[in-house]
């Protein structure tokens, strides 16, 4: 089976909070695509999303301009098979971000390059256990190189209950504001409500 949709929405007059804080978004475009496959084992997927300032967007907190054009493409391939009572997942993704601020969030433009590989197995034991392992081994132009394995097991004491015991290292991706962000401060005030 294959989906595609694709469509544009525009939005404003409207506060969001992201990351940066709350910001007055004036009006914005933000285009998008999807293509997918899906069939009993192989699955791919792929996307597209863009935010595109029309007006400028306001930081609420320090009063200052910004201005986004930013892309997002994205494509992952997962295929899936059985081996008697073993199900395993694979899967590699890739992800391209072209980070596009101008003014005061992201002083300079990032283009940043993430791929990704995982595999995880499920292992039913019999009717009250079964052993999960996965890993999963991310790579990107704009953070270390991550592995993250964990293994579980699950018990099924009842048909709709499950307690899981599970060990592992997992891996968050830092957000841009976290790394690249450069906004300016609201004022500083004493605890008496004084200008510091």
């Amino acid at each position: 089976r294959i989906v595609s949709e694709f469509g544009y929405s525009r939005s404003g007059d409207e506060t969001y909070v992201f990351g940066l804080g709350r910001t007055f978004v004036q009006d914005v475009a933000r285009p998008y695509a999807r293509l997918g496959y899906n069939s009993k084992d192989l699955n791919i997927h792929m996307h597209y999303m863009q935010r595109e300032t029309i007006d400028t967007m306001w930081l609420l907190v320090p009063n200052a301009p910004l201005l986004d054009n930013s892309k997002d493409l994205v494509a992952d391939i997962q295929y899936n098979f059985e081996i008697g009572n073993i199900s395993i997942v694979s899967g590699i993704m890739n992800q391209i971000q072209l980070i596009r601020t101008f003014g005061t969030s992201i002083p300079y433009d990032v283009d940043a390059n993430y791929q990704g590989a995982y595999s995880q197995l499920d292992w039913k034991l019999n009717n009250n256990f079964k052993f999960v392992g996965s890993v999963r081994f991310d790579r990107s132009n704009i953070h270390s190189v991550q592995f993250s394995p964990r293994i579980a097991v699950v018990y099924f004491p009842e048909k709709e209950n499950q307690i899981r015991i599970s060990f592992g290292r997992s891996f968050q991706r830092p957000n841009y504001s976290e790394l690249y962000r450069r906004t300016p401060d609201a004022p500083a005030f004493t605890s008496l409500g004084a200008p510091v």
